[in-house]
């Protein structure tokens, strides 16, 4: 962790975030109760190492982490429902 809002991760091989990857997400697998694969957003990809690998990824990026965020995107996404309505 960077800091209470960040993440730095680093990417395996093949992997990683390049030029105009900025705001992508960083997904996780989980199966859910009912046996389904879904993906999780953990974090939306913010910065990343100046260092380019020969397949243009970089090895290392930061992303902002989400759950950091959660409470004020609900809060936000019941103003525009309640906007919708009126």
């Amino acid at each position: 962790m960077l800091s209470h809002y960040h993440m730095c991760i680093q990417a395996r091989l093949q992997t990683g975030v390049v030029v105009g990857d900025g705001g992508g997400g960083l997904l996780f697998p989980k199966t859910d109760l009912q046996g389904q694969l879904r993906y999780y957003l953990r974090g939306i990809a913010s910065n990343k190492d100046k260092t380019i690998r020969s397949d243009g990824t970089s090895h290392i990026a930061v992303f902002t982490d989400i759950a950091q965020y959660i409470d004020w995107m609900y809060e936000v996404r019941e103003k525009i429902e309640i906007s919708k309505v009126n």
